[in-house]
């Protein structure tokens, strides 16, 4: 057996022995947690409680060393679990899909603080993936009608998935964000918000992405071509000048190098209140206007 008995304390040891030299400190500690939870179905309570004084099962010990395999070869835990947790919701992962990240979540946030958000609103998630962006605010709020909608289909399949598993009342369309064709379902001056996290890594910085991300997650939606590195935000925000009512929301998640292009290009469309906010990194993450 790979470890000395079935007990957590040896568990922890034969974790920290073999990602030492892969991951930092603070990340094996996460890891570690995640793993177990997951396998377990342990609260944060229940880890606190057992995680040293555990004894696992072989079929639990060969789980965890499957898992282990695969994080040293750098595959993203998400895809290992085929899990993830995001503002306050259980979402499922598979490798045709982006995961969903913390500065997500910022977003998420600032939409709720900056908008009548206690209110029934009419929303669109652009670029959707996972669904998390509207999942998570339909989630907060059930009286929101919202939309997901994505050109891939397995983002389409997975956020059905992920509606359904957590009781989501949520329409999902299949929609290309690069074509400035109308959507049958919406008509116009009446949503409320449209908010996206779209492709924006120009391929010309490529290599400057992490090696786990390079190799495990979709081009599709990390990517641009390099000769239009913000085509997405031009397109959904002319759609959006459309589809918009007067004063309506534009959040955009972005790449912090092109904050100024995507500014101009919304003042020049014609909106309003335009607003960068950094997420915690101190970054220019988040974007936020309103239609005139």
């Amino acid at each position: 057996m790979f470890v000395q008995n079935n007990t957590g304390s040896e568990l922890k040891r034969y974790v920290n022995d073999k990602l030492s030299s892969s991951y930092q400190r603070r990340e094996i500690q996460i890891l570690y947690k995640t793993m177990l939870c997951h396998r377990m179905q342990w609260e944060h309570a229940d880890f606190l409680s057992n995680f040293t004084t555990a004894v696992f099962s072989e079929s639990d010990l060969l789980f965890f060393k499957q898992c282990i395999n695969r994080l040293l070869k750098k595959e993203p835990i998400q895809y290992i679990l085929g899990e993830t947790y995001f503002y306050n919701l259980s979402l499922k992962c598979h490798k045709e899909v982006l995961i969903p990240r913390p500065e997500t979540e910022e977003l998420v946030e600032w939409i709720i603080e900056s908008t009548a958000f206690s209110t029934s609103l009419l929303i669109h998630d652009l670029c959707t993936g996972t669904g998390c962006i509207g999942l998570a605010l339909k989630n907060e709020n059930p009286n929101h009608e919202v939309f997901l909608s994505d050109i891939s289909p397995y983002s389409i399949k997975l956020s059905i998935e992920n509606k359904d598993f957590n009781h989501l009342n949520i329409s999902v369309l299949t929609f290309d964000s690069l074509k400035d064709s109308p959507i049958d379902s919406f008509k116009e001056n009446t949503f409320d918000i449209w908010v996206s996290n779209p492709p924006y890594i120009p391929m010309v910085e490529k290599e400057m992405v992490d090696t786990n991300v390079y190799e495990y997650e979709p081009h599709m939606a990390l990517f641009v071509e390099d000769k239009d590195p913000i085509c997405f935000y031009k397109s959904i925000a002319d759609s959006g000048f459309c589809y918009l009512k007067p004063d309506g929301f534009l959040f955009f998640e972005i790449n912090p190098n092109y904050a100024k292009d995507i500014i101009d290009y919304l003042q020049k469309k014609g909106y309003k209140n335009i607003e960068l906010k950094q997420d915690i990194s101190q970054k220019n993450r988040m974007l936020k206007a309103q239609k005139s």
